[in-house]
């Protein structure tokens, strides 16, 4: 859709900036440390994570997290089928709602096994 298009690729922020703003609110908001439980959830582990640790590199960061607290979302959804029905996104490819979704998606996932 255009207009997902324009909204993601029409900012004007430095990207440099927006890395360092990323990385810190990250560690405003997280405990990342070895044994502190967080853990950070993408759409794949072969292409979110990669583009963003390339990001990461290309202005000089370090990845704010270890490689062992990366979940792979779609691995969760396939392997549980039943938890497609909690997404529903009414706005295909806007990554905030993406994740809003998927987020649904794996509420629903830690409700099946909490019991």
């Amino acid at each position: 859709d255009k207009d997902v298009f324009n909204e993601a690729f029409a900012g004007t922020a430095d990207p440099k900036e927006g890395i360092a703003d990323f990385k810190a609110w990250c560690y405003e908001n997280f405990k990342m440390g070895k044994n502190d439980g967080f853990k950070a959830w993408c759409n794949g582990l072969d292409f979110d994570f990669p583009i963003l640790k390339a990001f990461f590199a290309h202005f000089g960061f370090h990845f704010p997290w270890k490689f062992w607290d990366q979940y792979d979302y779609r691995t969760v959804r396939n392997i549980f089928p039943i938890i497609k029905d909690s997404e529903r996104n009414g706005e295909a490819h806007n990554a905030l709602e993406d994740a809003k979704a998927q987020t649904r998606g794996l509420r629903a996932f830690y409700a099946l096994v909490k019991d």
